[in-house]
């Protein structure tokens, strides 16, 4: 029952990471400011989540309230990011998380991270970075700096999520409604007038499906996968973000990217497998985290 507990955890984070994955074009194609953006994504996000759990009132603890101001930041930032610099630049960097979830884990868990938890950071970061470095340099300053803040927070997501007391579906529909605060912008953004039928579908999209739909299945999925190991299955985002783009926009990558995308892949796949298998060679291990406690490979 563990190890089927596990593989689900695996699967549910897996889909998330596909859906977030459309976040990029979701961002270019809608013609607004982003924090206009992010207010109607994020309380569409918090109707579908309202929806599927049946809850709309709610009374968190201190730590699923800190798990949704991550989500929050994580997402108003990476929609700014995305207005100021190329959606490349901003999700390789937002994919430096799994670096601040191995420091995390040290700092508040005093848990020191293994060998495999560091190979895994090192190649995917440098798989991420290999992926986009035809273009990593030509993005906007600030806005390749506000990606790495959103990189901080996405990793607050995950960390969070892993500790015991968290309510993920509870942070998830807190965290998408947040972006409530950002509802005067609309009355301030210029575009909003000249909004499309097609501009609207989008946005639907992108609250339910891409938002939403996608922290339903991270919040099922993070709580039966360690926080490093959903981290790096989730790195499957940035290979995918620009599939899309190529798909949609007809946006060739080129080898560098090809190459990239080949190890973030490889790396991902193979951490995964060695976990799972770890975690069903040492049933100890699963029930520590059935407890929800934080364990690295």
């Amino acid at each position: 029952m563990n190890n089927i507990k596990r593989q689900n955890g695996v699967f549910f984070t897996f889909l998330a990471a596909i859906l977030w994955s459309f976040g990029g074009i979701c961002a270019k194609f809608i013609q607004l400011n982003p924090l206009t953006i992010s207010v109607f994504r994020g309380v569409l996000a918090a109707f579908t989540i309202g929806c599927c759990t049946g809850k709309w009132i709610f009374r968190p603890n201190r730590l699923t309230l800190l798990s949704a101001f991550c989500i929050f930041g994580t997402s108003s930032l990476f929609m700014v990011a995305n207005k100021m610099t190329t959606a490349a630049n901003a999700i390789a960097l937002q994919y430096t998380s799994p670096v601040f979830i191995i420091i995390m884990t040290w700092l508040f868990i005093k848990e020191k991270p293994r060998i495999i938890d560091i190979v895994a950071v090192i190649l995917i970061l440098n798989g991420v970075l290999l992926f986009f470095i035809e273009r990593l340099n030509y993005g906007a300053l600030l806005g390749n700096i506000i990606s790495i803040i959103s990189g901080i927070f996405f990793a607050g997501v995950f960390f969070v999520n892993s500790l015991p007391g968290t309510n993920a579906k509870e942070a998830a529909y807190l965290g998408c409604l947040f972006h409530i605060i950002w509802l005067p912008m609309v009355f301030f953004d210029k575009n909003i007038a000249a909004i499309k039928l097609s501009t609207i579908g989008v946005i639907a999209f992108a609250g339910i499906f891409q938002l939403g739909f996608a922290y339903m299945a991270f919040s099922k999925g993070i709580k039966a996968t360690p926080p490093v190991a959903a981290s790096v299955i989730c790195a499957i985002e940035p290979v995918l973000n620009p599939v899309w783009v190529f798909l949609i926009m007809a946006e060739q990558p080129g080898w560098l990217s090809i190459c990239g995308a080949a190890i973030v892949i490889i790396t991902a796949t193979c951490y995964s497998i060695f976990v799972s298998k770890k975690r069903f060679k040492n049933p100890e291990n699963l029930e520590g985290q059935d407890n929800g406690k934080v364990l690295s490979c």
